[in-house]
């Protein structure tokens, strides 16, 4: 095998290595020099994003088939990309602040990155598993990276044990799959499963497979976890959780409806449409009732990810750009609304309740623009850059025909706007509570609320640029 033949796994080489070397260097260091780690981290995975579009020359397998560095995968990495950067950078002033950095979360973050790349570029279900167990441990870990919080260990055992039965259930649905086509390569199903109608176990199959990763997306009713985890979890982590991960996942089903199952895609749409469904309905009226914030983002992130699978169910390259673009927005959205929580609840985190956030527009007017101007976006409030994403989304289901999950998209959107609205009237219109902690002074944390609400408002105004990577990452499907 010759040297060139690993140029398409470049990015998930060079990850590694970097890893391995933080590994080395980290244990025999005498001083824990976690800021360095930190900027190590965030520079290896631009370098490593760097080196794959620098060497991209167009669709290239590798390693048999096994893996693929075509444009989807290219774009879906430059998401995962900015979310595990963006959460690299939230962490800095919580550790800071806390005392409780450590070289190790910025070396699991690199790890799980080199596993999300992997998801992205699989094209054989063995190497999305592999893939998909190095980016999962790295999750536990994290979800537990603060041992000794009981919240934090509460949150990393719920998601260790509920995500070992996903990916239990995922591994008997590919085992499954493989009985009944002999292969796990994409490209071999996809021909076998051409060749006949599916049989209701090859359906129960695929169930499986869909219900697993329908966990690592946080889409009903594979939800449970997310509430508890995102409130249990540390901030940081929680922002982790709601960016690149999110991204891993949609990539995988972006490629399994265009790749394996489109053979059969009319008869596994119907689980997809449910799917959705069911995560626009609690997603947007579970969110209502909530009075905690991080438990409020949870239940928009479940309602957000049922508009990236509505738009999966239009499968064929609209509903992947749709996906793509809504995914996009998404990663920003949230790293604003993050940034801001962070520096509200630093001193109540695990007791973040919504009346902390009274007044924020007269504590901190920026802050209290970034996240009003986040919020919007996120309740798809035209003209704002949401509403564009969620127009894409609705054109693709309504080029399949699906008027009805149309319709209840809009109604689910009217609903979460409920919520959303109601915390900017608790921002702009309550007084400021004697309880409100005081707010997290943080250069790191202004910045990025800042800078991300100005470059939603640039999307607004000139979307052209993600419309056209969006279009970029389908050609050729």
């Amino acid at each position: 095998m010759s040297f060139m033949s690993f140029i398409p796994a470049i990015s998930e080489i060079w990850l590694a290595c970097g890893a391995l070397v933080m590994v080395l260097l980290g244990v025999s260091s005498k001083q824990d020099l976690w800021k360095a780690w930190t900027s190590y981290a965030v520079l290896i995975i631009m370098g490593a994003l760097f080196l794959a579009t620098r060497h991209f020359n167009g669709p290239v397998p590798a390693f048999g088939d096994v893996f693929i560095q075509d444009q989807m995968a290219l774009g879906f990495k430059y998401l995962i990309g900015l979310g595990a950067v963006l959460a690299l950078l939230l962490a800095v002033p919580y550790l800071d602040q806390r005392h409780e950095g450590k070289f190790e979360y910025p070396l699991i973050i690199l790890l799980a990155v080199t596993g999300m790349f992997g998801m992205a570029s699989s094209q054989d279900f063995l190497a999305l598993y592999v893939s998909l167990e190095l980016q999962s441990l790295s999750l536990y870990v994290l979800a537990s990276f603060r041992r000794d919080n009981r919240l934090n260990a509460e949150a990393g055992l719920k998601y260790f044990f509920l995500g070992a039965l996903s990916s239990g259930l995922l591994l008997y649905g590919i085992s499954l799959l493989y009985g009944f086509t002999g292969s796990t390569n994409y490209l071999t199903i996809a021909n076998t499963l051409a060749q006949s109608d599916l049989t209701p176990a090859q359906i129960v199959a695929i169930v499986f497979v869909l219900s697993g990763l329908a966990f690592k997306i946080s889409a009903a009713p594979f939800h449970m976890w997310t509430p508890d985890v995102y409130q249990g979890a540390s901030t940081p982590v929680t922002a982790l959780f709601a960016m690149a991960p999110k991204a891993a996942a949609v990539a995988v089903l972006c490629r399994l409806v265009t790749g394996p199952l489109s053979p059969v895609f009319d008869q596994v749409q119907q689980v997809i449409i449910a799917l959705s469904i069911a995560s626009l309905v609690i997603g947007s009226f579970a969110g209502i009732a909530q009075n905690n914030a991080k438990r409020l983002m949870a239940y928009s992130s479940i309602g957000h990810m049922g508009f990236v699978i509505m738009a999966l169910c239009a499968a064929g390259p609209n509903g992947v750009q749709a996906a793509f673009f809504y995914v996009a927005l998404y990663i920003i959205m949230s790293a604003v609304a993050f940034a801001v929580l962070l520096a509200v609840y630093d001193r109540a985190e695990g007791n973040e309740k919504l009346s902390h956030l009274s007044g924020l527009a007269k504590r901190s007017p920026l802050l209290a623009f970034a996240m009003a101007t986040t919020l919007l976006s996120m309740a798809g409030i035209p003209p704002l850059v949401g509403f564009f994403g969620k127009f894409l989304v609705f054109r693709a289901a309504l080029d399949e025909g699906l008027v009805t999950l149309v319709v209840l998209g809009v109604v689910a959107s009217v609903v979460a706007a409920f919520y959303y609205l109601r915390l900017i009237k608790i921002m702009y219109f309550d007084a400021v509570k004697e309880d409100a902690p005081d707010l997290l002074a943080s250069p790191i944390l202004n910045t990025i609320a800042v800078v991300g609400s100005i470059f939603l408002i640039a999307l607004l105004i000139y979307p052209v640029a993600l419309s056209n990577l969006s279009q970029w990452v389908v050609i050729g499907l």
